[in-house]
């Protein structure tokens, strides 16, 4: 936190007192600077580098390695531009980069926050090195693997096998995090997860004898969570099992992937399941937050034949009990389980939720006009169009909607009420 401006004070003293500070001197100081409260204070370490210049003091590679370390801590985001002009000038100053600074430079690259694309850098300095005769080692296969995990839509999972299989054949071996990052590829594609490459990764690493870890078992079940049309319940539940009986603590995101698996169940969600593991989830001491509870909420609304609306309205009264306050998610979801109430019998207390939401100040979007329009036009007993358009008065009559007719605009596109004088599928 606060130690390096303690450092630099020193530093200050140091040189008024006479005294020459050295490479390792300047090393030490820039490398405190990267522990600075809120993000690395990577504008003072550049100013080092200059001083260090000025002073005719050589900076070694140990110096060039503190100053990435900073570039990639910096508040908001690593400065991968500036790390790559780095990269240039140390090349030009006759220092020849070996692993040590092509990592460097890669996990400035592979952790930077931003639109997915760096992959292509990582991969081009990668391809670099081994031209230059500079053999990869395991951490920069692991930071190959973290920047292909950010490439967007999961889009570049082959990329991440052929490398993973060029691993291997130059004698680098995967470790436990060498798995979990490849199979968090696998998880990340877009379209659906790839859970049975995932499947395979995991058998290949129990045969070669890395051990799992609890990472290992929550990126699974994510994978299985995020599958082709409906989740991989059976699959996720039994190594949910296995992770218990290996003696690894499930955290909070192993519990949530596993609600959300639990939600896609072929047939609808396995919603008595899912209570079971929530009770054991609290005795455990892993305390939910609010995606958590909008997990559950969609687990109760999705369950088999008509929704557990009961359970999902009293899990939404445990979530405000808790001083957790609902988002636009919650909301939906519960109003998604009393549109699939059976018979359609719960339009009034999905229009009291509605009225909650808009005076809580929490903002409806699309989904959620389409998910009250459902309720009551497959209300019973109610008139088709009588309700959508008493619904519309109320809401201009309380200040929701402009007196003047107008309608909420969601995402730059007017809402369109008038959709329901066609039949339409469920908004699910």
């Amino acid at each position: 936190g606060s130690k390096w401006k303690v450092a630099l004070e020193l530093f200050e003293e140091m040189k008024s007192d006479g005294l020459v500070p050295e490479a390792n001197t300047y090393n030490a100081l820039i490398r405190a600077l990267k522990s600075a409260e809120g993000g690395s204070e990577w504008e003072i370490a550049l100013g080092l580098l200059e001083e260090m210049r000025e002073r005719s003091v050589e900076p070694n590679l140990f110096t060039w390695d503190a100053l990435f370390a900073n570039l990639k801590e910096a508040r908001g985001g690593s400065q991968w531009r500036t790390a790559l002009m780095l990269f240039d000038q140390m090349e030009n100053q006759g220092v020849l980069p070996g692993i040590r600074a092509y990592n460097s430079l890669m996990n400035v690259i592979a952790f930077k926050a931003a639109d997915g694309f760096e992959w292509r850098r990582a991969m081009h300095l990668y391809e670099e090195m081994k031209e230059r005769g500079v053999w990869p080692d395991t951490n920069t296969y692991k930071l190959l693997f973290s920047a292909l995990q950010r490439a967007e839509g999961g889009s570049e999972w082959r990329r991440a096998l052929d490398l993973f299989e060029e691993m291997k054949e130059g004698g680098v071996q995967p470790d436990t995090t060498t798995y979990n990052m490849l199979m968090k590829v696998m998880e990340r594609v877009a379209s659906a997860s790839k859970w049975e490459i995932a499947l395979q990764l995991f058998g290949e690493m129990k045969e070669s004898g890395v051990e799992p870890n609890m990472l290992t078992y929550s990126t699974l079940i994510a994978a299985m969570a995020t599958a082709k049309d409906h989740s991989q319940c059976g699959i996720a539940l039994d190594l949910f099992a296995e992770m218990k009986e290996a003696g690894h603590e499930p955290n909070r995101f192993t519990y949530e992937f596993l609600f959300r698996c639990l939600s896609r169940a072929k047939g609808g969600s396995e919603w008595e399941f899912a209570l079971g593991v929530f009770q054991e989830m609290k005795k455990r001491g892993v305390q939910p937050n609010r995606f958590t509870y909008n997990l559950l909420i969609r687990v109760m609304a999705k369950a088999p034949v008509c929704s557990q609306w009961e359970r999902a309205l009293a899990l939404f009264t445990e979530m405000k009990e808790k001083k957790i306050r609902p988002d636009t998610l919650t909301y939906n979801m519960l109003l998604l389980a009393f549109c699939r109430a059976w018979g359609g019998k719960q339009w009034e207390k999905a229009a009291e939720v509605f009225w909650e939401m808009r005076d809580s100040g929490v903002p409806a979007d699309s989904y959620t006009y389409d998910l009250m329009v459902y309720a009551l036009e497959t209300a019973e007993g109610v008139e088709f169009w009588e309700q959508p358009l008493e619904l519309l008065d109320k809401m201009r009559a309380r200040g929701i909607l402009p007196p003047d007719g107008s309608l909420p605009i969601i995402n730059g596109i007017e809402w369109d009420p008038l959709r329901i004088r066609e039949p339409r599928n469920p908004p699910w």
